[in-house]
């Protein structure tokens, strides 16, 4: 998508479908434990902002085929955002709560970020 001339560069419109890799950790080497899946979507016109609905789904472990949804907004250049969890599967049926979302590392060459997410859950 091309913005107007004078438009704000917010990105607003612009949709990312993702299968990213969920790890213990941030370090390289770090065990996989998952995947992010779903998409992101610029729905703000006049702040960097994005709607999340994502599945993370756990290959690993005692959760291995489980997965929590997330739907939340994220204003991402605040430090730290929350992320409503409204639901999961297999182990984390009927989960519900909120993970913390904080921005580690980002390369605006590529525009890829590493994230790290704090959940806080109630089963």
């Amino acid at each position: 998508m091309t913005p107007l001339p004078g438009a704000p560069t917010t990105r607003f419109g612009n949709m990312y479908v993702i299968d990213d890799p969920l790890t213990e950790g941030l370090g390289a080497g770090t065990p996989a434990v998952g995947r992010a899946q779903g998409f992101y979507l610029f729905t703000a016109q006049h702040e960097l902002a994005v709607m999340h609905c994502l599945n993370i789904v756990f290959t690993a472990g005692k959760q291995n085929g489980s997965y929590l949804i997330v739907q939340a907004r994220d204003a991402i250049l605040n430090k730290v955002r929350e992320l409503p969890v409204i639901d999961g599967a297999g182990r984390f049926r009927g989960a519900t709560d909120y993970g913390l979302l904080r921005t580690h590392s980002f390369n605006s060459s590529t525009n890829n970020a590493m994230l790290k997410i704090d959940m806080y859950l109630r089963l």
